[in-house]
């Protein structure tokens, strides 16, 4: 039954172009179709590369820390970025989603009908669910997006509307953001980090890309990402991590921001 269900809403989100304008996904679906496909596992690793943005287009990105992290489903930080990038629970991303404010009504609160008043129907009732208040359709740059947002507004996800891969969040900017930046930002100020395709990419156990975080359009950190999944015998990352590179701002300072972000 699950399964009419799923199709009957990619039907009207896909095939029937004036229905999807009119109809709004719900949280728990979107989740749903984020992790559609994804290999499971039990233990993986991102090696995250931290760089300072070119300041002109001669100069290069410069490399300020290297570092990893290890996600084994669980989470604390502030930002669902981990598992945007990773989870393959679609109930363990809206748990995240909670954590950063964003509603993501359960299911079964907008459910608009009993099983047993369709259960000997040859049709799934249309619509099946009750407009889900925190998600709406936006322009993200030339693409259409589903956006997740908080009750305030402050917080949001954006997520491409056809293909479901997460084209970015908005929130207020990490504390000790100044301690990094060359640019002043108020602690009320919002950033926006852009996700890179490429780290979405359903074809390859490791996968590369790039987070940049934003603050009103200008790149202030870009995160050089590279995953990689593992099984419970795999337990050895491949890649060497420099711990011991030399460093201004320190390592302290990144690696709150890093808690922050991917925690």
């Amino acid at each position: 039954m699950l399964k009419k269900i799923t199709t009957l809403v990619t039907f009207c989100l896909l095939v029937v172009p004036k229905l999807s304008l009119a109809y709004l996904p719900p949280s728990h679906f979107i989740a749903q179709k984020i992790v559609d496909e994804r290999t499971a596992f039990n233990r993986a690793i991102l090696q995250i590369s931290i760089l300072l943005p070119k300041e002109n287009i001669k100069a290069t990105e410069k490399l300020l820390w290297e570092t990893k992290v290890t996600y084994d489903h669980s989470f604390q930080g502030a930002w669902p970025t981990t598992t945007l990038l990773l989870e393959n629970s679609a109930e363990k991303i809206i748990q995240s989603w909670r954590s950063f404010e964003l509603p993501a009504p359960a299911e079964a609160d907008l459910v608009l009908y009993k099983k047993e008043d369709y259960e000997n129907e040859k049709e799934i009732p249309s619509p099946f669910y009750k407009r889900d208040p925190s998600i709406s359709l936006k322009r993200y740059k030339n693409r259409y997006a589903w956006v997740a947002s908080s009750d305030t507004k402050e917080k949001s996800l954006w997520i491409e509307k056809e293909s479901f891969i997460p084209l970015a969040m908005m929130g207020p900017c990490p504390k000790n953001i100044n301690d990094v930046s060359s640019v002043s930002i108020s602690d009320s100020s919002k950033c926006e980090l852009q996700f890179d395709r490429s780290l979405f990419s359903k074809n390859s156990a490791s996968r590369v890309g790039k987070i940049i975080l934003r603050h009103e359009e200008k790149p202030i950190l870009i995160f050089k990402i590279e995953h990689l999944f593992l099984s419970p015998k795999e337990v050895v990352w491949k890649a060497a991590i420099k711990e011991n590179l030399e460093t201004t701002p320190s390592p302290k300072e990144l690696k709150s921001i890093i808690e922050q972000l991917f925690y």
